[in-house]
This record gives C-alpha cells, structure tokens and sequence, in this order.
C-alpha cells in the first residue's frame, strides 16, 4: 500500500512460489505473488501460475487508470523437460478458486475476480471506462 501511495501504479511480487492474492487499492493493482511460471518445483500448488495482463487510459486528468485486469492461469507441467501451459478443467478451476478466495481476506480490500473464459478479470472502476 505505501508503494501505491508514493505513486507507483501497480505492485507486482513473486518469490514465494505460490499464487498470492491480487487486490485493487485506490484504483491501482497490487498483486503480491504470481505464483511459478518457469520453475522446477511441481508439488501441490507450487506448480501453479498465471499471467498479469493490465490494461491502462488516460483520465480527464492525465493521470494514468487502470483499465481492465486480467489473469490467465497457468501450471508447470513436469514432462518433457518442466514447460508451462494454460491451466484448464480442474486445474483451472483450482487455480481461479485460490485466487479468488485468497483476494477477498480481509487484510485486503477484498478485489472481487470472476471467471470470464479462460481468466479472470476484476471489475472496472468508475470513471475509468469499459473494459
């Protein structure tokens, strides 16, 4: 949060290894881990991953708006030789339920996902225009 008040527009993490929540805050995005994308480890959810994909306008103002925020799921597979691919049937599924749970807690602003397709998107502030 203190990133975003400084300025910053988005906050991205990733060291864990582990999808994180991903949260709006004062109409910016913070999204504290993405989980693995090309990394070895395949156990449990530590082959899980997604990409961020942020899209931004200008306002009335100059100043930069996030548009639309979408994140596409993605899982390590572990034959032939640890390669991602896009996430679908239950692992899908699996994926979108942690992130949607895990950016509604309450040490958060609770960012509401939904599954639109193949990922998820949050909702598009006022002002700010249709996604």
């Amino acid at each position: 949060h203190k990133w975003i008040d400084a300025g910053a527009d988005a906050v991205i993490g990733h060291h864990p290894h582990v999808i994180q929540g991903i949260e709006r805050y004062k109409d910016k995005l913070i999204a504290y881990s993405l989980g693995n994308f090309l990394f070895d480890n395949t156990s449990s959810n530590r082959k899980w991953g997604g990409v961020l994909r942020l899209s931004y306008e200008r306002d009335t103002g100059s100043a930069a708006c996030l548009r639309a925020a979408s994140f596409h799921p993605t899982i390590v597979v572990p034959t032939p030789g640890h390669h991602v691919t896009i996430a679908k049937g239950k692992g899908f599924k699996a994926i979108a339920d942690r992130l949607i749970k895990l950016s509604k807690v309450k040490a958060m602003t609770k960012t509401a996902w939904t599954v639109d397709g193949d990922r998820l998107t949050t909702t598009t502030p006022a002002g700010c225009g249709a996604p």
